[in-house]
């Protein structure tokens, strides 16, 4: 029976290492298709919308008068583009990671950065749990704070009637590394979600192309480090 038993414990473990490996092919052929339109994709997004940016910029000047309909569609505008310009950030960055460039950065400044670059709803309660004592992180802080807005953004946007977002950083001494987490109270997802959800293209959002937690993973990894999630549906979502 113990040889059963253990024979099968590692068919299973066997099995879960293929289907892992094989969703990390797929994720990587995915990546190599995007990489093919990518940049000129990209190129010619990106000019377009930066002539319109200054063109909002520049009607927003000369119309600082206007009455409140006309500013509050210029304010449409601005934000859609805003948007898109971030579709083609993360199109781009899911593709081609560029090579960090690491410093010796302050956790709890690394994150007090990210929030205040962030608006975060009124009905959302921010906790944080990060310990003075924590140790410097040697990253690319423009990359980690990358990181940490799409985990916050994600975290957020699953919360639409309102809860509580925990960020919380733990050094784990016996390894030499700091797992920084971030957790929602929201709708949760559902393991055949999870199973699917840091491969590019892949969103459960009415609007999006689904590569921001594809960009999460792929900035993480080439700091050195790596991403993990917990989810239940109607309890909420953990990122580490």
């Amino acid at each position: 029976i113990y040889t059963l038993s253990l024979h099968d414990a590692l068919r299973s473990e066997r099995t879960k290492q293929l289907l892992e490996a094989q969703e990390e092919l797929v994720r990587k052929e995915k990546l190599a298709v995007l990489g093919q339109v990518a940049g000129s994709v990209g190129h010619e997004l990106r000019n377009p919308l930066g002539v319109m940016s200054n063109a909002v910029y520049f009607l927003q000047t000369v119309l600082s008068d206007a009455d409140e309909t006309t500013k509050e569609y210029l304010d449409i505008i601005k934000s859609e583009i805003a948007g898109s310009e971030r579709i083609v950030s993360d199109l781009l960055d899911s593709v081609r990671t560029k090579p960090p460039h690491p410093e010796m950065v302050v956790i709890t400044e690394l994150i007090g950065q990210t929030l205040r670059k962030y608006i975060v709803p009124s009905c959302v309660t921010v906790k944080l749990d990060i310990p003075a004592t924590l140790p410097f992180l040697r990253v690319d802080a423009q990359q980690i704070q990358q990181v940490l807005r799409n985990l916050i953004s994600n975290g957020v946007e699953a919360m639409s009637d309102g809860g509580t977002l925990k960020i919380q950083a733990v050094e784990n001494k016996e390894d030499g590394t700091v797992t920084i987490s971030v957790r929602d109270s929201g709708i949760g997802m559902a393991p055949e979600v999870l199973s699917k959800l840091f491969q590019p293209l892949f969103t459960t959002k009415a609007r999006g192309i689904g590569l921001g937690l594809a960009v999460v993973k792929n900035l993480t990894q080439a700091n050195g480090g790596s991403v993990k999630v917990e989810s239940e549906v109607g309890k909420g979502t953990l990122f580490k």
